[in-house]
């Protein structure tokens, strides 16, 4: 599930290279890209480097809490998830602003183009979802003195 995210960041950031190709609006694209590139890398080193060592992932019971509660992963992963989200939704703005249609039908395509954030808006408010509940797991499972 985590790769399909990234493989369809890349499919709607070819799209929009389709629709932009020999415009001045390839650079902003590019420079989403090289941060949607770099956001999936980080991820995954995220992921791999989270429970060390790495049999901790299926050992019971886990060496780490990390290797439960996968925080730091969390935190990485929004991070990169929700910026590359917004930067994305953001890719067609200068796009539609040098249209010339009706600033009706600009209204329309932007409201169209920016039906992103209803995905990007419960991602954010879930984040603090999992770094709460493992912390509360933790401090709970620890000795009490």
């Amino acid at each position: 599930m985590l790769n399909v995210i990234w493989v369809l960041k890349a499919c709607m950031l070819f799209m929009f290279a389709r629709m932009t190709s020999g415009t001045t609006h390839m650079k902003w694209i590019r420079f989403v890209a090289a941060w949607v590139i770099v956001g999936y890398v980080a991820v995954q080193i995220a992921f791999f480097t989270a429970c060390r060592p790495f049999n901790g992932y299926w050992a019971v019971p886990p060496p780490n809490p990390q290797c439960t509660t996968l925080e730091h992963f969390a935190i990485v992963q929004a991070t990169f998830n929700i910026s590359s989200d917004l930067l994305i939704i953001a890719v067609p703005i200068p796009m539609i602003a040098s249209l010339s249609l009706p600033v009706k039908q600009k209204i329309g395509l932007g409201l169209l183009f920016s039906m992103g954030t209803f995905v990007v808006r419960p991602y954010a408010s879930r984040l603090s979802a999992p770094v709460m509940s493992a912390n509360k797991t933790w401090h709970r499972s620890s000795p009490q003195s």
